[in-house]
């Protein structure tokens, strides 16, 4: 912030970028007293060791030091007897110095108890209705510059003054009335050049951002037009603060009509007491329905006026995110689904208030913000998509075999490897993407939506199917086409007698007590059928294995079939919404594919020298054709994922059955109020005059 202009007879700017500047050029020295009291030393901001406090003050601090003042000395100079500090409500601060009351402030509310002007070519006048006007002129001006207005006035005090008496804002009468005016000064707060794209990028989302500020109704409008919010002003509405809060009868109890009731605000208090929790509504709901739609600026605000728009947008099933920097927005930041404090300028009640603090005080961090968080809940989901897919496969393959064959197809010890695929493994690759741009271009979903889609439950259902029908082919007819090849291990003696367990198609001659293959073939092809007992419950590979423990090669290429079948959809669960390629920025994140290379090279270790510890075939596993063929089943979850793309999104009721009954009793809560349930409001401060207390958001249609 910098000031960049003063007011005193005529508008005069001031050279920003000029080091040494002279505080003759803009007031005569025998108002140097006056202006250093009023600006700098009725002031708590600071400069040194760093910059702390109001950045409005410290613009005027930036000032004077340009002039040759040091703020320092000027403040031990003049002591102050008592000090009136800034409040939003109150909207000024001011110092007694000696017998002299000097002040600051909004620049309207200042002029208001100003009846003269100390001119720096006239000295002291009364402001007459051609003074007057030629001051709000000015003030109009530079507010239309998007220029932060202060006013800035003493006050000659001869002790018979009240200084006691003050109105229901803390305002004391000697701080409204015969004020001599000594200039309103415009300070310029920079617009950083990311603000306008990152409010573009926010609408882009869906996300409506609203301006509530404590500058007035000219500067908030300038300030809204120069950032994005404010675009078309015809049907755009810029109220003040109390008018938007007469007009809507403000916050009462839902329950005794009134602004201040004995309803406890706590549920344990609530049941001690024996009364109903108090639930803060609008009270006049059909008027805020008129307004909010249109609001996009709420100028002069305070913190009840905030309040105010937060509790009627939560009423109306939005979802609220509140930023904010001073103590009393701690109101606001609690009532809201998310609180947003200023890390740099926010007070110490803000923070605690607050779900998330920005570290550099930036609305861009807001838009970084709403990226992470639409990331972290689409990682959620393909999470989900993965491993109920893997659930719904294993448990029904669990219950058949239980069922029909009296075993478990997987091996408890296979099931642990699986699980921490599933669990382990998928979390660290499918959790930790980074968000892209593209994020932003959704619409916000419903707050009430189920975590599982359509089209997830769609590529759950139909992945499940394809990896059952696998399992279930390869359980019960591998012995039909899965070869089978001749090694070493078959003239062991395990085997002598009993190569029927290893081969499908082979017989034992009892004569010539040698195995015979069919066709004459030099050796049998195909893996024998290996399950431990046939349907009938007879014993089958149990016998062999009861003397060998030497695991089955067809249950091998069920438990290898399977995983690549996950490793596979693994790829698949990248993508949630249809996207057509699911490769896309895969290596992005370096952790998915390097946990993908893992999960396989870890595979062919467990499946080659596991052996009887991880229940596969000791005799190194597997050939390499079964491998093969154990990687086209699993790559057939990319193309079952292409099939599915072209199947229509099922119309499930029960996927959407708690949102529909939620717009319906909105509807009933608020029959005016538009249905956006699936917005989440944003709110953005601009800093209020002269103090950390930020009570001036914007809000915004969020995720």
């Amino acid at each position: 912030m910098f000031m960049v202009s003063i007011w005193n007879d005529t508008l005069m700017d001031i050279e920003v970028y000029n080091e040494q500047l002279d505080l003759n050029t803009f007031f005569p020295a025998q108002m140097h007293e006056l202006y250093v009291q009023s600006s700098i030393v009725n002031g708590t901001a600071m400069i040194r060791p760093e910059e702390k406090g109001s950045k409005t003050e410290v613009a005027m601090i930036l000032f004077a030091e340009k002039c040759g003042i040091i703020y320092e000395k000027e403040r031990e100079h003049h002591v102050a007897n008592v000090k009136i500090p800034f409040s939003s409500k109150r909207k000024r601060m001011a110092m007694i110095i000696g017998k002299r009351l000097v002040i600051k402030g909004a620049s309207e509310i200042i002029l208001e108890g100003c009846n003269k002007l100390h001119s720096k070519s006239r000295g002291i006048i009364s402001i007459d209705s051609n003074v007057r006007q030629s001051i709000e002129k000015a003030i109009e001006t530079m507010a239309s510059q998007s220029l932060r207005t202060i006013g800035l006035a003493y006050r000659e005090l001869n002790g018979s003054e009240d200084l006691t008496s003050k109105n229901d804002k803390g305002v004391y009468d000697v701080e409204t009335e015969n004020l001599t005016l000594i200039a309103i000064v415009g300070i310029k707060d920079i617009l950083r050049p990311e603000v306008p794209g990152a409010v573009a990028n926010c609408k882009t989302a869906g996300i409506k951002v609203r301006m509530v500020t404590g500058d007035n109704k000219i500067t908030a409008r300038a300030i809204a037009k120069e950032c994005g919010i404010l675009i078309d002003e015809e049907r755009s509405l810029v109220l003040e603060g109390p008018d938007f809060v007469n007009r809507i009868g403000g916050v009462v109890c839902k329950w005794c009509k009134t602004a201040t009731c004995d309803c406890p605000r706590d549920q344990s208090t609530a049941k001690q007491l024996g009364k109903p929790v108090r639930v803060d509504t609008i009270k006049n709901g059909e008027e805020f329905d008129k307004i909010y739609p249109l609001l996009d600026v709420l100028a002069r605000s305070r913190p009840e006026d905030k309040y105010a728009l937060v509790t009627g947008l939560l009423e109306r099933g939005h979802v609220v995110a509140v930023t904010g920097d001073g103590t009393n927005d701690a109101p606001a930041l609690k009532k809201a689904d998310v609180g947003f404090a200023m890390g740099i300028a926010g007070t110490e009640v803000a923070r605690e208030s607050a779900s998330i603090i920005l570290l550099d005080d930036n609305f861009s961090s807001i838009v970084k913000a709403v990226m992470w968080g639409r990331n972290i809940y689409d990682s959620i989901k393909k999470f989900l998509q993965f491993q109920l897919t893997v659930n719904v496969v294993a448990v029904t393959l669990t219950l058949i075999s239980s069922v029909l064959l009296k075993q478990e197809v997987l091996e408890p010890i296979q099931m642990l490897w699986i699980n921490l695929i599933m669990d382990t493994f998928a979390s660290l690759a499918l959790a930790t993407e980074t968000p892209t741009p593209e994020l932003l271009q959704r619409k916000p979903h419903n707050r009430n939506e189920y975590m599982i889609s359509s089209k997830m439950f769609k590529h759950i259902i139909g992945q499940a199917i394809y990896q059952m029908i696998i399992m279930l082919v390869l359980l019960f007819s591998a012995q039909s086409f899965i070869p089978e090849y001749k090694g070493s291990e078959d003239s062991y003696a395990d085997f002598e007698g009993n190569l029927e367990y290893k081969y499908s198609n082979t017989y034992y001659d009892e004569t010539i007590k040698i195995h015979l293959c069919p066709n004459h073939q030099d050796y049998c092809n195909l893996v024998s059928f290996s399950t431990d007992y046939f349907v009938d419950g007879s014993e089958n590979y149990e016998t062999f294995y009861k003397k060998s423990y030497i695991p089955s090669r067809q249950f091998t290429v069920i438990f290898n079939t399977f995983v690549m079948m996950q490793l596979f959809n693994f790829i698949n669960a990248r993508r949630i919404k249809d996207e057509p390629n699911i490769f896309q920025g895969i290596f992005t994140n370096i952790l998915f594919p390097i946990i993908v290379i893992g999960i396989l090279a870890l595979q062919i270790i467990i499946v080659t020298f596991g052996g009887i510890v991880f229940h596969c075939y000791t005799f190194y596993g597997l050939r390499i054709q079964q491998w093969l063929i154990c990687i086209a089943f699993g790559s057939g979850s990319l193309i079952m994922r292409v099939i599915l793309r072209l199947i229509p999104d099922p119309k499930l009721s029960f996927l959407n059955k708690l949102g529909h009954r939620h717009d319906e009793a909105q509807k009933l809560a608020s029959p005016n109020a538009q249905n956006n349930t699936g917005y989440q409001i944003q709110v953005i401060p601009q800093e209020s005059e002269l103090a950390n207390l930020n009570e001036h958001p914007q809000e915004s249609r969020m995720m």
